[in-house]
């Protein structure tokens, strides 16, 4: 089974990461601009949310990278398991 190249679907990931951030926060402009009193609300709601996706990108990434350098890749003998012992 060939191992897919997963720079791709990183790259995927951090695009809809930021253009949901970017809608979610025009919706919360346009929640400011009708309710001025919830300004302070919504900077603590963004503020969260940016903190979630840097967390996001710093520690799952590094974690990632961790993994696939440690854990060894175990593909060869899951498939022989699967040739033995798998659906016949």
């Amino acid at each position: 089974m060939p191992k897919q190249d997963s720079s791709k679907s990183d790259h995927a990931t951090v695009i809809a990461l930021l253009v949901l951030l970017a809608v979610f926060a025009g919706l919360l402009f346009v929640i400011a601009l009708v309710f001025p009193n919830m300004l302070a609300i919504l900077a603590i709601i963004f503020g969260g949310g940016i903190l979630i996706g840097l967390q996001y990108l710093i520690w799952g990434r590094w974690l990632m990278a961790y993994l696939e350098k440690r854990v060894p890749d175990d593909s060869e003998e899951e498939e022989e398991f699967l040739r033995k012992y798998g659906p016949q």
